[in-house]
């Protein structure tokens, strides 16, 4: 049995792990420790730059409790992390890994993520919630031929707000009138797998609008852009505009034609998020979101 004085060095040394993080191409700096009856194991991530292939922490920490025990029962996770994680979302397990975990875990089985530089909160959550977050959902339109039913669909379906889904029934009727189709993804959407789940969790609202735009033609995309800014401009006023790159490993298909989003002078994080894009599969930062049906298409 592990306890609490054991705990604080086992967080000293994931914090030591951390050092030996190489993650050159997404530069999300990861480590972890692994608590079974009989051990405690630490790993650290490892993105391999030229395959684009990224080992999880938690897979690498995973095989070395198998490679010491034969019917392992993990009773705590500690993930830590520093570089671009900022969130809570950003270090918690991904879904691949919790189905490579989940033959090891048990009821009592807890995740807890270490306070981040700069941060005073830390999170402790129970293994089989995390599970149950990344269900996979049937996949869902949300949309009318009358306005007024697409409204009230958007507010029993989403977790929007009313001016952010009279943002968004302006995008569809956009839409519908240049052949082009949105989807809403994310947490705003009240689908989007982890992160729902811990706005829920924390009590907390959504912060941003994740939306992805699907063109019939590449060279539609300024245009459908310049419309879109309008519509943005109509109901939040004025807002700032970011241009961002298209890193590699987030657009393996080459369907991303280009990603903007805009903030409020005064919060320089992202509020609404675009894709644009030729293709829905493919368009997602993470593919589980396009798998597991995290979104709603917007019709």
């Amino acid at each position: 049995m592990i306890n609490m004085m054991d705990i604080s060095s086992i967080k000293i040394k994931v914090k030591d792990e951390l050092k030996k993080s190489y993650a050159p191409v997404t530069g999300y700096y990861l480590a972890c420790a692994i608590i079974t009856e009989n051990g405690v194991y630490i790993d650290h991530n490892f993105e391999h730059e030229s395959s684009l292939r990224f080992e999880h922490v938690e897979y690498r920490a995973l095989k070395k409790v198998l490679r010491k025990e034969v019917t392992p029962r993990i009773s705590r996770i500690i993930m830590y992390g520093r570089g671009k994680v900022k969130k809570f979302k950003h270090y918690v397990p991904c879904c691949f890994c919790c189905e490579l975990l989940r033959p090891y875990t048990t009821r009592g089985t807890t995740v807890y993520l270490m306070r981040l530089e700069k941060s005073n909160k830390s999170l402790s959550l129970n293994f089989d919630e995390l599970v149950r977050s990344y269900k996979t959902l049937t996949y869902s339109r949300v949309g009318s031929p009358d306005a007024k039913k697409t409204k009230a669909a958007l507010k029993h379906s989403t977790i929007l707000n009313k001016k952010d889904r009279d943002f968004l029934l302006d995008l569809i009727l956009l839409g519908r009138r240049r052949g082009v189709t949105f989807y809403l993804t994310g947490s705003s959407s009240g689908r989007g797998g982890v992160s729902t789940f811990l706005i829920h969790k924390l009590g907390i609202s959504y912060k941003d609008i994740d939306l992805i735009c699907v063109l019939n033609r590449k060279t539609d995309c300024k245009g459908i852009q310049k419309d879109v800014e309008g519509i943005v401009k109509k109901h939040y006023g004025l807002l700032s505009k970011v241009i961002r790159d298209i890193p590699k490993y987030q657009n393996i298909q080459g369907v991303i034609i280009s990603k903007v989003y805009y903030h409020f002078d005064s919060d320089p994080e992202p509020f609404i998020d675009l894709t644009y894009s030729s293709k829905l599969e493919g368009s997602f930062i993470k593919e589980e979101y396009n798998t597991r049906n995290w979104f709603y298409e917007l019709v």
